[in-house]
């Protein structure tokens, strides 16, 4: 079993870049925000046995948004062009930042990536073609800590489906409008509404959760959780495990637990999930960092991001 930790769902824009993680980047008034709520959308299989069964499985008891159609990865390639459909896809996708020059505001490519599993619209000639910028909804993948491809999200799929469904439920109820950082701000702030709910659970750690990165030099590895922090910063109940019985908690349906989960990517991010709702009761941002450190745990306490 590769090392796991992360997830989120969520959108915010530091320093120039879009940082997304699970929740949504287009208003209720876009184009692309009506095309999703007006078509059936097309989930894409990857030809990965266990990810298509997991995302089928997944679809099936979590999202109630839209109707939805299974596709493969061959039919979406053609289908991509149409800018009629929705497509729920896992894609590479490269990362833009804002720059100012001589006065004049301009966007340019990075050399930086991220591997989501994204709400798009069609209308490209290709997938390469997408950036940041054009997703609706995404999840991403914990790259740096055992997620190299979608079929190793495949643990928390129930998870990503179900926070997906309810990041665009919310701006179409709401009909939520603005840009980004007012819609990011609302979403958080509507996960953390659940986040006093630490105090009555225990929270599960993976004690096993490695961040591992490799370059041309050398490969760092190190322990995303330090037993230490925990018990000099958290009041509540928690419980460090090894892996197995922390897949074995998060993928059942107890309510005396909650999970603890990191994702590792150009960003840092924390979720708490509960196994019993397969819902994301709290959100937490870090610019950069793969520890957990005392600066999340007093986050957490607050309830804030």
């Amino acid at each position: 079993m590769k090392k796991l930790i992360g997830i989120s769902v969520l959108l915010l824009l530091l320093s120039g870049m879009n940082v997304q993680s699970q929740v949504v980047n287009k208003d209720f008034e876009s184009k692309d925000f009506q095309t999703l709520m007006n078509s059936e959308i097309q989930v894409v299989l990857t030809g990965d046995e266990e990810y298509d069964e997991n995302i089928k499985k997944a679809m099936e008891a979590y999202w109630d948004f839209s109707e939805y159609n299974f596709i493969t990865k061959k039919e979406a390639l053609y289908d991509i062009k149409d800018d009629t459909k929705s497509f729920l896809i896992p894609m590479k996708v490269r990362m833009y930042k804002e720059t100012t020059r001589n006065g004049v505001k301009m966007t340019e490519s990075t050399d930086m990536y991220k591997y989501w599993i994204s709400i798009v619209i069609g209308g490209k000639k290709r997938l390469s073609a997408y950036n940041d910028n054009d997703v609706i909804a995404l999840s991403p993948l914990n790259m740096w800590c055992g997620e190299k491809k979608p079929r190793d999200a495949g643990f928390r799929l129930d998870y990503i489906i179900k926070g997906l469904n309810e990041a665009v439920s919310l701006v179409r109820d709401n009909k939520m409008e603005g840009g980004y950082i007012k819609m990011v701000e609302s979403s958080i702030a509507e996960i953390n509404k659940s986040s006093s709910v630490i105090k009555d659970k225990t929270l599960i750690v993976n004690k096993d959760a490695m961040f591992v990165y490799k370059n041309q030099i050398k490969t760092t590895r190190d322990e995303v959780y330090n037993k230490k922090i925990f018990e000099k910063n958290y009041p509540y109940k928690y419980d460090f495990v090894d892996e197995s019985e922390y897949l074995e908690i998060l993928n059942g349906d107890s309510d005396e637990y909650l999970c603890l989960i990191t994702i590792v990517e150009v960003n840092k991010h924390i979720h708490i999930y509960d196994p019993s709702t397969k819902k994301t009761v709290y959100y937490g941002w870090q610019m950069s960092g793969h520890k957990f450190n005392k600066g999340d745990v007093k986050d957490l306490l607050d309830g804030k991001k």
